[in-house]
């Protein structure tokens, strides 16, 4: 593991699981997604209208009151941005969409030498529980 925390198997957990959960990220946003071209990309995914970040964790939804993302994600994006968060625990998948607002509002902490926003569990929408859908038709 290096400083941020990364591993070679965290990634190709992340990245299978990411694949399986690309249907239900087109339907939220109502697009075709693109996986970005390189690892390093600075987002995982992306469409037409939307930069998206995907965090798949090895822990229930309901570990932590508060999901980290790295605040560099926000900036700069020239697109909406979207933050998905998967757990593997639960199988359950949320989604908030980055409003500048609402993101002020949130705390920063230094983790992993970056800046981390903490954000509220309870401002994500589920978009799934155990792989059925719940959002409207």
């Amino acid at each position: 593991m290096n400083s941020t925390g990364f591993t070679t198997q965290r990634q190709i957990i992340g990245e299978y699981y990411e694949k399986r959960i690309h249907p239900s990220i087109e339907k939220v946003i109502n697009q075709k997604i693109i996986k970005s071209p390189l690892s390093t990309s600075k987002y995982d995914v992306y469409s037409d209208d939307y930069n998206i970040e995907i965090k798949t964790r090895n822990i229930k939804s309901t570990d932590y009151n508060e999901w980290m993302c790295v605040s560099t994600k926000f900036i700069n994006s020239g697109k909406k941005i979207i933050l998905f968060y998967y757990f593997i625990g639960d199988d359950k998948l949320f989604y908030i969409e980055y409003d500048i607002k609402k993101f002020s509002t949130y705390k920063l902490r230094y983790i992993y030498a970056n800046n981390q926003y903490l954000i509220p569990s309870k401002d994500f929408i589920e978009v799934y529980n155990h792989n059925v859908i719940l959002l409207n038709e």
